[in-house]
């Protein structure tokens, strides 16, 4: 956070004036109150045309404040993951069998741009968990699902989180629970 907040100083903004650039950019409506003053600075500052365009400063501007947003993504997905987070995932995903199960009629090897978010999400929930037991715990329940002929198969960026129906904001992971299954099995042995 304090990263845009000295960008958007560094380039001798405020955040409101950074944010009605956003708007215009984006062509939504601006709900700041006194978007006329900011304009002004704007304008002044050779943001924005007096036709209310962006100019090729603010074009650059907002493209480099995409990357910035980007390139922290990119270092909490690693932090989060591992360095070799990318090949995890694409090993992960091609565990699942390709086709279109009948139950949902939806694809159950889901693409890893959907996966990577969720793993964030998965291994911040749960620290204690590897690569090395997602790996295990998927293929243990695949197998389990395969003896049921795939009839009740997740999905697999659902089978790492999945929101609870009518609760926002609340996730569940048949992972964790197959990884935790896997776990105590080990300490059973």
């Amino acid at each position: 956070m304090k990263d845009i907040f000295n960008f958007i100083l560094m380039n001798e903004l405020t955040p409101n004036s950074f944010y009605v650039l956003y708007c215009i950019k984006e062509r939504i409506q601006c709900p700041l109150k006194d978007t006329a003053g900011e304009i002004y600075i704007l304008q002044a500052g050779g943001w924005l045309s007096l036709k209310m365009k962006l100019t090729q400063k603010a074009i650059d501007l907002l493209s480099d404040a995409n990357l910035l947003f980007t390139e922290k993504k990119k270092e909490v997905a690693i932090g989060a993951l591992g360095p070799d987070a990318e090949q995890k995932i694409e090993e992960f995903r091609m565990l699942f069998p390709p086709g279109t199960p009948a139950k949902h009629g939806k694809p159950v090897r889901t693409p890893a741009l959907e996966l990577e978010p969720r793993f964030v999400w998965f291994f911040k929930s749960y620290p204690h968990f590897t690569w090395d037991m997602v790996m295990a715990a998927t293929r243990f329940y695949l197998q389990d699902q395969a003896l049921q002929d795939n009839t009740y198969l997740s999905r697999a960026k659902y089978f790492v989180q999945k929101q609870e129906k009518d609760q926002p904001g609340v996730f569940n992971s048949e992972l964790a629970a197959y990884c935790e299954d896997l776990e105590m099995k080990d300490l059973a042995a």
